[in-house]
């Protein structure tokens, strides 16, 4: 096969049969073309695309590729005879394959597939795009684009009858008579006045090929099949489209509003008493301060002023009124007060347990010693009150602890063990040589659904597309699934593919696979 042409995508897009490019569906065309004639007289019209990189979306250009050997030309560029001669034989292959297709709308099965088929193909209407080989056979090149702005569902039969109407007048007899009639018409203006009638009313047989050329090309322009594409009513539903942006910017408006009025009329924050409970005193002996008894000098079981010599009371210490030495030492919460010196001590009665009250009779012990008054009672620190005590009533005491509650959480933090680090995916490179027809079977590791096969050529090579391509798939370069099979050709000279698959991990295999010719291997 050699490249005969190239055309630009600028401006153009695919037509889609079954959400596919109908480029992909070229072997399908072939078999159709077939079947309508199956001399081959169609086997070469329609030349084959081919494009760089295997996406169709991404190509700016097509090669466009024929099996024909010859020199290629465009239809414009032949003389008129052979125009006239190509003309008219591509015009009844083109008419030929629209009445096949149109013979099948109503049927059902694989013929009414046929029938949506050739529908979907669009050819350009333009002479440039009709190659001529060795100016007799005519092929057809960048054929199943449209226009961006046409619709693909509405687009049957695109560019057919331009097509056919333009290659029916190229004729040079078209082209003359209608010249030679608009000479005469100025200067025979009376005899050609009367001839209107008798052409109207019963054309003659020499008349009427003059009228067939005449009226014909009007006739099958009037009734083009592009007329169920009007571009306002595109335009108009583009803009209903997004009619309802303008509803949700509003909407999301008073969305925001409320919440700013939410967020300033949200209550104060609530302050939530402490479970602390006020200290309460301590009523327990030997001082007011609820300070142990040992740990104030002279101070016996009782409150101030009880006890061996108290401040102020007795013996103890300087302040003392009449004693002197060291004063008596009050012990534990049962001790009896004493007195080491002469004077009057106020010995009092131990106030070891509730309250320590001092007793209303001083001791009048002499020296050193233990001595308290006879009244005085100095009972264990369970024993109750003398009967000179004053009375006052009894205050039980209870001390009140509260547990301390750790928490948990506090001065602990739990470690989180360390995330391993997962090194990052690194491609795979598999190369393969491959001898005769066989296919290959291609499976992703790990099996992923979501992996996107590609065939593109070997180091910047171009290859046949015909010669390898994917199995089962709606796109013969391009596949999608956790496997595919690969079929390879071999052809007269070595050639080289490469099979490029992505999934969705990020891991990257690539596929080398090298074909020569020879026997497949069973």
């Amino acid at each position: 096969m050699k490249i005969i042409g190239t055309t630009f995508t600028k401006g153009y897009k695919p037509a889609i049969f079954h959400n596919s490019p109908i480029h992909s569906f070229f072997e399908n065309l072939q078999a159709v073309l077939r079947s309508i004639d199956k001399t081959g007289g169609l086997d070469h019209l329609f030349a084959k695309p081919y494009f760089e990189g295997g996406d169709l979306s991404q190509a700016s250009e097509i090669k466009w590729m024929s099996e024909l050997s010859g020199e290629p030309s465009s239809f414009s560029q032949l003389p008129k005879p052979t125009q006239k001669v190509v003309g008219e034989a591509l015009a009844r292959s083109l008419e030929g394959i629209r009445e096949y297709g149109r013979s099948f709308e109503d049927s059902s099965g694989l013929e009414k597939q046929y029938a949506d088929f050739l529908k979907a193909i669009s050819i350009s209407p333009e002479m440039q795009h009709v190659i001529v080989i060795n100016e007799k056979i005519p092929v057809l090149v960048h054929w199943g684009f449209i226009r961006e702005e046409t619709n693909p569902n509405l687009a049957l039969f695109v560019g057919w009858t331009d097509m056919i109407a333009q290659l029916k007048p190229k004729s040079p007899d078209a082209e003359k008579k209608p010249a030679i009639q608009g000479e005469t018409n100025p200067v025979n203006e009376k005899k050609n006045a009367a001839q209107p009638e008798p052409e109207k009313k019963a054309p003659t047989s020499e008349q009427t090929p003059k009228e067939s050329l005449e009226k014909q090309p009007p006739s099958k322009e009037k009734v083009p099949p592009i007329q169920p594409e009007p571009t306002p009513v595109k335009k108009r539903s583009s803009t209903k489209k997004y009619g309802w942006v303008k509803w949700l910017a509003i909407l999301l408006a008073i969305i925001i509003v409320l919440l700013l009025l939410l967020r300033k009329l949200r209550p104060p924050p609530l302050v939530i008493p402490s479970n602390k409970q006020p200290s309460q005193p301590s009523l327990t002996g030997g001082n007011s301060s609820g300070q142990p008894p040992s740990s104030l000098v002279g101070a016996g079981g009782g409150g101030s002023g009880g006890g061996g010599g108290g401040s102020g009371s007795g013996g103890a210490g300087s302040a003392g009124s009449a004693g002197s030495g060291a004063g008596g030492s009050g012990s534990g919460s049962g001790g009896s007060g004493s007195n080491s010196g002469a004077g009057a001590g106020n010995g009092g009665a131990s106030g070891g347990q509730q309250g320590g009250f001092p007793s209303a009779q001083p001791s009048n012990g002499v020296g050193g010693g233990n001595a308290s008054s006879p009244n005085s009672v100095a009972p264990s620190s369970n024993a109750s009150q003398s009967a000179q005590t004053p009375k006052h009533p009894k205050v039980p005491i209870k001390k009140t602890t509260q547990p301390k509650v750790s928490n948990p959480n506090q001065n602990h933090q739990t470690k989180k063990p360390p995330v391993p680090k997962t090194p990052p995916a690194q491609p795979l490179l598999i190369s393969l040589e491959v001898v005769g027809t066989k296919d290959q079977t291609l499976i992703s590791s790990p099996p992923d659904p979501g992996t996107q096969w590609k065939l593109v050529p070997d180091k910047g090579g171009a290859f046949d597309p015909a010669l390898a391509y994917f199995l089962n798939s709606g796109q013969r370069n391009q596949a999608r699934g956790p496997k595919v099979t690969l079929h390879l050709i071999p052809a007269s000279k070595e050639y080289s593919v490469k099979v490029v698959a992505k999934g969705t991990t990020g891991i990257q295999t690539t596929y080398h696979f090298k074909v020569k010719s020879g026997k497949s291997e069973p």
